[in-house]
């Protein structure tokens, strides 16, 4: 119950992506937040025990004490809600949790999101719908501003794009997305790795002996604002792990945390997307791209990407990338279903406490509150969605139904 929140949380504090227990220091500092942990968790029972709570409401609970009070309530039967910021300004995504889904990423879809989702009507105008709402939110700046994932980029056409980064040949395009190695590590589902490092220096390593692919590794943009409101100015992981291996081939590109390059242009060039469970694989495999996860509790196995199920075969399929036929227009309109539920149908719009991150690299949180919030804040149609949710019982609220 409590190893891998002790684990992330330690990963966190030490700005590590990986644990080595055979370290002394960092095997002292392991006993220390498993202790911790443990003692959390035996508060968690306690304060269940004695307060009863009907509902508990978590922002972030994959590290500790939030983590061990989570599971606690999962085992006593209590439903935990969360509530997470959205792909854009203004909008909050809320999930119920229960012993069948203890493990899923907020951002995913419930089984019956998904199966409604399935069986509605499907036509250009909804995949349009899709596009126009990533499109318009990485042009101002709102995809996922929390973190400044798009502080200062623009959209390149994929013939420049191709130019700039010096690929001009016939050969297919791998995009490479890591995740921050030591954030948010261990919170939803199993990896194929230990963690996130060891799947980033694995296919790294493939990456720079395959050079009949182009490559390209796009350090996560997020690294820029965590170290700012770290007060760090440590070297990005990704570049450490980068590091080890030398000279950068010339099938590969780098493009680093502050790179003016949009994100959504990159798919343009791309063939195929590499990523253990982030959102940029819904993105692509919504574009067609064939999208290749290393870990579970998000979008895997729902019929749009290529699920891995052992290192083996991930460093196998790897090695026969090129081969990798393009993906069915059924698994497209797969992905971009998907795509409108998490973007479209989740996403509630707050209006009685509407709030927004500054467009600048501190991605600052500004909050107002609305006049009818003042005076007649149950009355508010945001608040009344959430009631009526949580009288519901269902797993995902959504701001607007499948159908």
């Amino acid at each position: 119950m409590v190893g891998k929140y002790a684990v992330s949380t330690l990963m966190r504090q030490l700005r590590s992506g990986h644990i080595d227990i055979q370290d002394q220091t960092i095997n002292l500092h392991m006993q220390v937040a498993l202790q911790r942990c443990l003692n959390h968790a035996s508060a968690s029972k306690a304060l269940l025990a004695q307060w009863s709570p009907k509902l508990v409401v978590f922002v972030d609970r994959g590290y500790t004490p939030e983590g061990p009070l989570f599971e606690a309530c999962i085992q006593s039967g209590i439903q935990p809600i969360t509530f997470n910021a959205a792909h854009k300004d203004n909008a909050l995504l809320l999930k119920r949790y229960g012993q069948e889904n203890s493990n899923v990423h907020p951002a995913s879809l419930a089984q019956e999101t998904w199966q409604a989702l399935q069986a509605m009507p499907w036509d250009q105008q909804k995949f349009t719908a899709v596009q126009n709402e990533i499109e318009h939110c990485y042009k101002t700046g709102q995809w996922y501003g929390e973190v400044a994932t798009q502080h200062n980029t623009a959209l390149l056409d994929r013939a420049k794009l191709k130019q700039r980064l010096g690929f001009n040949n016939q050969k297919k395009t791998v995009l490479l997305f890591p995740h921050i190695f030591w954030d948010a590590t261990f919170f939803w589902g199993n990896d194929v790795f230990h963690d996130y490092e060891e799947w980033f220096a694995e296919t790294v390593k493939a990456a720079w002996r395959l050079d009949h692919v182009n490559w390209v590794i796009k350090v996560h943009p997020a690294n820029v604002v965590k170290n700012i409101r770290d007060g760090s100015s440590k070297m990005f992981a990704e570049l450490e792990v980068l590091a080890r291996f030398g000279p950068v081939p010339q099938h590969i590109r780098v493009l680093p945390a502050d790179t003016d390059i949009s994100t959504l242009s990159v798919f343009t060039i791309g063939d195929v997307c590499l990523t253990v469970r982030g959102t940029v694989g819904i993105e692509a495999a919504t574009f067609g791209l064939n999208v290749i996860t290393a870990g579970t509790g998000r979008y895997d196995r729902l019929g749009f990407t290529h699920d891995i199920e052992s290192r083996e075969e991930y460093l196998q399929l790897l090695s026969d990338i090129d081969k990798l036929s393009p993906p069915s227009l059924q698994q497209i309109e797969l992905a971009q279903r998907y795509a409108y539920g998490v973007f479209i149908n989740r996403p509630l719009q707050i209006e009685s406490i509407p709030f927004s991150y500054s467009k600048t690299r501190t991605a600052e949180l500004e909050v107002q509150i609305s006049q009818q919030a003042e005076h007649e804040l149950f009355r508010a149609s945001d608040i009344r969605a959430i009631k009526a949710w949580l009288d519901s019982g269902k797993m995902d609220l959504c701001g607007i139904p499948p159908g």
